[in-house]
């Protein structure tokens, strides 16, 4: 999360490992991904539970799962972020179900 938001990491963060397609734009900093090769799959941004657009978003592994770390805005305070671990196994079947849930948590944006 540190590299899509230059944040501190606080060791109660999700961590995920970037896979290799992943190129960041200046050390500490990765583009939301928007292009539409790089979209973000739908039964992932199901599994959030939320439908906004992601500030941005990586595909990577956690604890030994394929997955993706979602960033979306807090609802409430904008000094916040709201990060999602969600399994990306779903992509695999056709994405007709939505992705797991693997670990939620909001962070600040410092």
């Amino acid at each position: 999360m540190r590299t899509l938001l230059s944040a501190p990491i606080d060791a109660a963060e999700p961590r995920i490992e970037k896979g290799p397609s992943l190129e960041a734009e200046a050390p500490g900093m990765v583009t939301p991904q928007s292009s539409p090769d790089s979209a973000l799959p739908p039964c992932v941004q199901r599994g959030t539970g939320r439908g906004e657009q992601p500030l941005a978003f990586e595909q990577g592994q956690y604890q030994g799962t394929g997955a993706y770390l979602v960033l979306l805005p807090h609802a409430a305070d904008r000094t916040q972020v709201d990060a999602y671990v969600v399994d990306a196994s779903c992509t695999e079947d056709g994405g007709a179900d939505a992705g797991s849930l693997l670990l939620d948590g909001t962070y600040p944006l410092e």
